[in-house]
């Protein structure tokens, strides 16, 4: 919900200028950095998702595109009351964007692959964006099962056969995060997570 509202925040504050809002929004430049674009199979077209047909990850996919139409339905559910009591230009702005999905295209589209919801695909962006970017809390030694976001970190892409080793070193009052490369780097070219 944070990355969603972020990202509406980003759009919204590209023509009004608001400084209360871009302090609420303290990782606006982050959100900013996050490729609009991921290719996840939530994303994947008609012809993208048949070149998985007869594969594990049909199913799965079909049933992470049902869990993004449940996630954003609840989570609107139980925002949009709140947000449609204030009277912030940016709460009117967010009840415009974040509209419930009508039941006829639901019914027509059951995962809504077909028919476009520009607050459900934010939804699903969110989701790509999270859970292709996250990290093990163990990583800052932190004892939660809720995986978490580096920014800077996650922005190198993934290779098979590049082997890493993530570290973490308290320090005074921030700790450092390192990735050790275990593979050797040849100039000019990409380096991989």
């Amino acid at each position: 919900l944070y990355l969603v509202l972020s990202r509406i925040a980003v759009e919204y504050l590209s023509s009004t200028k608001d400084e209360g809002l871009e302090k609420v929004f303290a990782h606006l430049p982050y959100i900013e950095h996050v490729p609009r674009m991921i290719g996840t199979p939530l994303h994947f077209s008609s012809a993208e998702l048949a070149l998985l047909s007869n594969t594990p990850l049909v199913g799965s996919t079909e049933r992470r595109l049902l869990e993004t139409i449940k996630d954003y339905t609840r989570a609107t559910t139980l925002l949009l009351p709140h947000l449609s009591s204030t009277n912030s230009a940016f709460s009117r702005h967010l009840c415009s964007v974040l509209a419930p999905i009508d039941s006829e295209a639901l019914q027509a589209d059951p995962l809504m692959q077909h028919t476009y919801h520009q607050a459900l695909e934010l939804w699903r962006w969110s989701e790509s964006a999270f859970t292709s970017r996250s990290f093990p809390p163990r990583l800052i030694n932190v004892q939660d099962p809720t995986p978490i976001l580096i920014p800077g970190y996650d922005t190198f892409n993934h290779s098979r056969a590049k082997p890493v080793t993530w570290s973490h070193t308290p320090a005074a009052e921030k700790g450092l995060v390192e990735m050790t490369l275990n593979y050797e780097v040849e100039e000019a070219t990409q380096v991989w997570n």
